[in-house]
């Protein structure tokens, strides 16, 4: 840590104690950059531009989009229910699921509504076209939308 510390203070042209707070040096201070310092800049914002793109580039794959008019409100409950049934079974064998209904934001997240109320809870959602390649992420069930238009990606956030 203290190699550190040095490393970064010999870049910032004084001298960093590892021992404790220290004074301010009395060598004056040049307010302009080096060379090798503006070549450090210019290297950190090219590794922070590198970064806030690929943090774009993942967020544009990973937000989930909303329900839209080609994945039916109907076909999206079906989906949930098939979904939900077959995982809520695993999970509770000694308390068997009753789907009721669904409710959503209308951006990608929704709630299942169990008539047992210790049963249910918030799930994810995404509608793809048909031959939509891959899911967006090992967490999401694929199912085929039952009207035949696309696919649909859900996520349950509980069990």
């Amino acid at each position: 840590m203290s190699r550190l510390l040095k490393r970064i203070g010999s870049r910032l042209r004084r001298p960093v104690s590892t021992d404790g707070p220290s004074l301010p040096s009395k060598a004056p201070q040049s307010d302009r950059m080096t060379e090798t310092d503006y070549e450090a800049f210019q290297e950190a914002r090219r590794m922070f531009n590198a970064w806030l793109g690929l943090t774009v580039a993942a967020l544009a794959l990973t937000t989930a989009a909303p329900a839209r008019a080609d994945g039916s409100t109907a076909s999206l409950t079906d989906a949930v229910r098939q979904v939900y049934t077959q995982v809520q079974t695993r999970c509770t064998p000694s308390m068997p699921p009753h789907f009721q209904r669904i409710t959503t934001d209308g951006n990608g997240h929704g709630r299942i509504i169990d008539s047992n109320p210790s049963l249910g809870g918030p799930f994810d959602y995404l509608w793809g076209a048909n031959g939509s390649p891959g899911t967006p992420g090992f967490q999401y069930h694929m199912v085929p939308a039952d009207d035949g238009n696309g696919i649909w990606y859900i996520a349950l956030n509980f069990c």
